[in-house]
């Protein structure tokens, strides 16, 4: 805002300037031009200025979007009681279910991880599944798909 006005200033006073001693040599018709003139570059200024701040906001926007889709797709490793980093989920949680055409699969249970861990909160949104396993429909995260984000499953059960 300080450039724009600081900017229609500039060119008022470069254009008025030379017509403060030859005011009475000039013509009305002459002045308006002058006028125009210089409130057509303080347009352009402004136009500038916008378009400035239109592109500073289009590249916030984009890596806002883009540390939002990083946060989503990766999970955070879990402290483990030890205070180092783990990313082993216990065996436990795992279940073999049918898969869609027929195959077994090993999956996590979502349910048994929220009672044995807090790693449910870090575990990617992408491996979340809903089966229908046991007589119902259960929320599950399949094994190769963490896998692949970096989590493992214990060794113990």
């Amino acid at each position: 805002m300080i450039r724009l006005i600081s900017t229609a200033l500039l060119s008022a006073t470069l254009a008025l300037s030379p017509i403060a001693p030859a005011q009475a040599q000039m013509s009305n018709d002459e002045l308006t031009k002058i006028l125009l003139g210089a409130a057509a570059v303080g347009a352009i200024g402004l136009a500038i200025d916008k378009a400035k701040d239109r592109k500073e906001e289009k590249a916030r926007k984009a890596r806002e979007t883009l540390r939002n889709a990083k946060n989503k797709n990766v999970a955070a490793p879990v402290r483990d009681g030890r205070g180092g980093r783990s990313r082993a989920l216990p065996a436990r949680c795992v279940d073999i279910v049918e898969g869609p055409r027929g195959g077994i699969r090993q999956v996590l249970s979502k349910r048994c991880l929220k009672d044995t861990t807090n790693a449910v909160r870090h575990l990617p949104h992408r491996c979340e599944r809903d089966v229908y396993a046991f007589g119902r429909y259960r929320t599950v995260y399949g094994t190769r798909c963490l896998e692949r984000y970096g989590w493992t499953v214990a060794r113990h059960r």
